[in-house]
């Protein structure tokens, strides 16, 4: 049994366990923007179409919520998280 590699699982699992607080967290539409773009990889035109809502907004939810997001990881574990909207596929 190697100790770092169970070490680093725990901590992946935390860390997991943490975002997914944070996504939850989020208000309604933030949320559902950043779950539509991050688990279902869905375009922001997509998105705002289902959602009934301007790309413009989507994007304002999609910062808002990468912000919290990675606000919320940097106070519990001191770095970011890499979720950067313009670095993400489904953004465009």
């Amino acid at each position: 049994l190697n100790t770092d590699n169970l070490e680093s699982d725990v901590m992946a699992q935390q860390k997991l366990g943490i975002y997914c607080e944070a996504v939850a967290s989020l208000p309604t539409q933030c949320r559902r923007v950043v779950i539509m773009i991050k688990v279902s990889a869905m375009q922001n035109k997509e998105i705002a179409r289902r959602l009934d809502l301007s790309v413009s907004t989507v994007e304002k939810h999609l910062t808002k919520g990468i912000r919290r997001l990675n606000s919320t990881i940097t106070s519990r574990y001191g770095e970011q998280d890499t979720l950067h909207p313009l670095n993400q596929k489904g953004t465009n």
